[in-house]
């Protein structure tokens, strides 16, 4: 049983002052559940919001004006059954205002087992449903992310073997001036030595050549003397 501060149909709470009230069952209901737009709730008059009537009362009261309801007239036996149209029966005034309807064939209602076995199957295909999706789903996204990962992949390969060949250059490079280098300090060395060895020679004639020099000491020099005689007196020195 719904409180009155709650709606009959949903059973949510009543927070503003527009709902209806029933007439007749003196249930309130929200304008969703009373199938009435804000707009139509507000033009309504007090009379017709007292005289309201919810759906589960109207579709309790009898139906009216159903005078233009077309009736199809009906014999007890149809064409196919009696092929002599005298045989048939009359119609009588009664069977001229009554209507016949075809009844729906009413299927039984389902147990609870039935019940439970449809819900099970429907959540198991549902499950297997999702399942589906979400490893298509999987599959894509992680098919996108190798792929992106395959190419940084690639690129970087290409990357390391540039730098693995010009690190193979640089190896050989190096390897060829080491080796210069070593051939050039090898030289250098046997050029200081004989560079050594040509002065020590050189010193040597030197003082060779000097050891018959005469030196002249206190001799006045003068601006006008003769440098030519002192020079031939010192040739005749010697050749004594």
């Amino acid at each position: 049983m719904a409180s009155k501060n709650n709606c009959a149909g949903c059973m949510s709470a009543l927070k503003s002052k527009e709902y209806l009230q029933c007439s007749t069952c003196n249930l309130r209901y929200d304008l969703l559940c009373s199938n009435i737009t804000v707009k139509r709730f507000k033009v309504m008059k007090v009379a017709d919001k007292a005289i309201w009537k919810c759906q589960v009362c109207t579709s309790k009261l009898p139906k009216t004006n159903n005078i233009d309801t077309p009736v199809r007239l009906t014999r007890t036996d149809s064409p196919a059954n009696s092929p002599d149209d005298s045989k048939q029966s009359p119609i009588t005034p009664v069977d001229i205002n009554i209507t016949n309807r075809n009844k729906r064939h009413q299927s039984s209602p389902l147990s609870p087992m039935e019940d439970d076995t449809i819900l099970e199957l429907t959540k198991s295909s549902f499950r297997k449903i999702i399942r589906q999706e979400i490893a298509s789903a999987l599959k894509e996204a992680v098919a996108v992310q190798f792929k992106q990962i395959s190419d940084l992949v690639s690129s970087f390969r290409t990357s390391l073997d540039f730098f693995n060949d010009k690190y193979e250059e640089m190896k050989v490079t190096l390897d060829n001036n080491t080796s210069k280098i070593q051939v050039l300090e090898r030289e250098n060395i046997k050029l200081q030595s004989l560079l050594y060895d040509y002065n020590k020679r050189i010193n040597l004639m030197e003082q060779h050549n000097r050891s018959t020099n005469i030196e002249v000491q206190n001799v006045p020099e003068n601006r006008s003397e003769n440098i030519v005689i002192y020079c031939n007196l010192v040739i005749l020195l010697n050749a004594l």
